[in-house]
């Protein structure tokens, strides 16, 4: 006779209000169901009102029962904004903890981006680059009354989707500059072994290989780097229930966990490449300088590359196949002196030299270029 066992665990709902677009995961046994919402207010106006007006909302657009016939809560819930705040039940006191303890604790760095929100590890910040800025990530012309009459309507309508490619670009270039410029505020040279990149930036970029090349290109990994894509919006939600509810988070599918892209693998020279496979042919790749290259190693696939750098011994590194598979960047980067120093790409100063090579670098990623 199969016994069969039953997870239960009651109802728990987790939301976040880290941008103007809500997510909202409920668990309830072995059943998960995920939302995604508008508010009618801002985050920073968050409340234990407008909390409870969310669950309400929640609670109509699931089917779900949150609230009980006499209005007391029925269901664990756990809430994260700018700072991540935990509610046990009707009664219960508030606790909020940092940003921080919710990533370290869901075993990942994450850099999340919503409109012009950027979040990174227990650092948060609104950051609003000049158009100049903005204007050197494009890869065509733009004046600048475009940029501005762009961003004063999304000013208005912060929900709003980019409809044409070139809005899609423009809000890339933006997030480029967005993440710079906060780097440059907290002095941020990154230098972990993986990521997870989140918000809707990211989360909702039309293919993968675009939210890998805002991350490259903004972030300026120093070292080898894995990257994971959050598709669903739903890390910090994630990463509170890990911390609150293991037992419903070891029962989630993978659709909704972090997404593997791939192994990052930077260097300052232009590099001789051999990729043993396990095959009976190596495969060899030179990447020039300034260049991009990008080997479709497949999920569940493994490699063992030798790196011969000029002037340098040879290194050697083992990565994992990912939805898209590794990403060896052999750009040019720098880093400016005094407060704040940080290391940045270096793009060209003569706009058509610089506008063809960002439509290299897209190239080299396989991104289709459509403008």
């Amino acid at each position: 006779m199969v016994k069969f066992v039953v997870f239960f665990i009651g109802m728990i709902v987790v939301l976040d209000f880290g941008s103007a677009l809500s997510k909202a995961l409920i668990v309830e046994g072995d059943n998960y169901r995920f939302f995604r919402f508008s508010l009618s207010y801002s985050p920073q106006d968050f409340s234990q009102k407008s909390l409870l007006e969310s669950l309400k909302r929640i609670e109509n657009l699931s089917g779900s029962v949150l609230f009980s016939g006499d209005g007391k809560l029925t269901a664990k819930v756990y809430v994260t904004t700018g700072l991540p705040m935990v509610l046990g039940g009707e009664g219960a006191s508030t606790e909020i903890i940092s940003e921080s303890k919710i990533i370290v604790d869901a075993d990942y760095n994450l850099l999340s981006l919503g409109f012009r929100f950027v979040h990174y590890k227990d650092k948060v910040a609104v950051v609003r680059p000049s158009f100049e800025e903005i204007l050197k990530w494009l890869p065509f012309k733009l004046s600048l009354s475009e940029i501005d009459n762009y961003w004063s309507n999304k000013e208005i309508y912060s929900n709003a989707l980019p409809i044409f490619p070139r809005d899609l670009y423009l809000e890339q270039a933006t997030a480029r500059e967005v993440i710079i410029q906060f780097r440059r505020s907290q002095g941020i040279n990154f230098s972990d072994s993986e990521i997870v990149l989140s918000g809707r930036i990211f989360s909702l970029c039309p293919y993968p290989s675009q939210s890998l090349l805002i991350f490259l290109d903004s972030f300026a990994p120093s070292s080898k780097t894995d990257v994971y894509l959050d598709k669903t919006g739903l890390a910090l939600c994630l990463g509170l229930l890990k911390l609150y509810e293991s037992e419903a988070y070891n029962h989630l599918p993978d659709s909704l966990l972090p997404e593997f892209l791939g192994t990052v693998l930077p260097f300052d020279t232009p590099i001789h490449l051999e990729i043993d496979l396990g095959l009976s042919q190596i495969q060899t790749v030179d990447v020039p300088e300034n260049g991009l290259f990008l080997f479709p190693l497949e999920s569940g696939e493994t490699a063992r590359l030798k790196v011969v750098a000029m002037g340098k011994k040879e290194s050697y590194f083992d990565v994992s196949g990912g939805s898209l598979g590794f990403v060896v960047d052999c750009r040019s980067y720098e880093t400016s002196s005094g407060t704040g120093s940080v290391r940045t790409l270096s793009l060209p100063a003569n706009s058509a030299k610089r506008m063809e090579l960002l439509k290299s670098w897209e190239r080299s990623l396989s991104v289709p270029v459509k403008i």
